[in-house]
């Protein structure tokens, strides 16, 4: 009977194991009694005795089965939980972002000024860059060249000079002009731009009081991306 008791287990389960010890305690109590008899003579077998024994065996059978539990129960509670997955701000799996539209300007035409053209032209001087825009004005249009002017529809427009067969272009047109940024000046146009202002126009003074001046595209490839509907 002592030594099952030893067997109790110790932590959290302590007060149980006092319980079960002062069980035992008097379960040996009690069996020494009922085996003396009173009789000092020496012990005496008693049924009633032997039944109490068998009841005190199965109480702390029936403790050492709840302190397990509760231990179980502890030790349960105190496993750490698993956390979740953190979140990478990634799309899901068979998702994609889609890019933006190009913008557009108030007459719908679309734009596209990756380098700013149209925000401030003159930072730009000297920069060679390409840019979609709708046609706004015909300057001169000639066999072997042009000079228009593109705009971004707020009033911004910056003109462009081709020296290369134009395609047939009219107002509203969208196109993408690649070129270097500079600017129209009557003395050095020709060096400038690769060619004479009276090839392009039959007014060239007309035409250096409309430009000289203004930030101009020396364009070394245009392309016709949109024409004017109707």
């Amino acid at each position: 009977m002592v030594s099952r008791a030893g067997r109790l287990r110790a932590g959290p389960a302590r007060r149980g194991g006092r319980a079960v010890a002062a069980v035992v305690a008097a379960g040996v109590g009690v069996g020494s009694l009922a085996a003396c008899g009173g009789d000092p003579t020496g012990p005496v077998d008693d049924p009633a005795a032997t039944g109490d024994a068998q009841r005190i065996g199965d109480t702390l059978d029936a403790l050492e089965e709840r302190i397990g539990e509760l231990e179980d129960r502890r030790s349960g509670a105190a496993e750490p939980t698993a956390s979740a997955a953190p979140t990478t701000g990634e799309e899901p799996a068979g998702q994609t972002a889609q890019p933006d539209d190009a913008p557009a300007s108030p007459s719908g035409a679309p734009v596209e000024d990756p380098a700013g053209l149209f925000e401030n032209p003159e930072s730009l001087i000297g920069e060679d860059l390409t840019v979609t825009a709708p046609v706004s004005a015909l300057v001169g249009v000639a066999d072997v060249g042009a000079v228009f002017r593109i705009g971004d529809g707020t009033g911004t427009t910056v003109a462009v000079v081709m020296v290369t067969p134009p395609p047939e272009l009219q107002t509203g047109d969208v196109v993408q002009v690649s070129g270097t940024v500079g600017r129209v000046a009557e003395s050095s146009f020709e060096a400038d731009f690769g060619i004479a202002a009276d090839v392009l126009t039959d007014d060239p003074q007309a035409f250096f009081g409309d430009l000289a001046g203004d930030v101009a595209i020396a364009a070394d490839r245009v392309t016709l991306v949109q024409q004017q509907a109707g």
